[in-house]
């Protein structure tokens, strides 16, 4: 007697098909995460707002050249940041735009920026590669 193959899923059959099934509720899955965007603008940047390291500084030898910068920096009183570097960038606290020019910088930190008890998220730009030399809250 002659057996009639029946009809058979070709996307799950054998060793490839799991694989293919394993691969398709992983990408499924990478959907689901909310990672907070600092590459947004302005208006829709989150903070972070995650737990503190220990021994956060008030100040920063940076010497890094990038387009983009970050830089986690705790005072809590603090009132101005000041940045040693050279071109025109853009400077966020905790994803609030404080300048935008030319360096150095020397910007007042709005009222509020701060959240009690955690480092800030300092956020040097630029449209081309900058060198920042230092950082600090003052």
């Amino acid at each position: 007697m002659r057996r009639v193959p029946h009809e058979r899923s070709l996307l799950l059959e054998g060793p490839h098909g799991v694989r293919a099934a394993i691969l398709l509720a992983c990408a499924a899955l990478a959907g689901c995460v909310n990672h907070p965007n600092t590459w947004m603008p302005e208006g829709e940047r989150k903070p972070f707002d995650g737990p503190d390291p220990k021994d956060v500084p008030v100040a920063v030898e940076w010497n890094k050249t990038a387009e983009k910068h970050q830089i986690r920096l705790h005072s809590p009183s603090a009132t101005k940041i000041v940045v040693d570097c050279a071109g025109d960038v853009r400077v966020y606290v905790n994803a609030r735009r404080v300048h935008d020019g030319a360096c150095p910088v020397s910007a007042a930190i709005p009222a509020g920026t701060f959240v009690p008890d955690t480092a800030a998220l300092i956020e040097i730009e630029s449209d081309s590669p900058v060198l920042v030399k230092r950082a600090a809250l003052r």
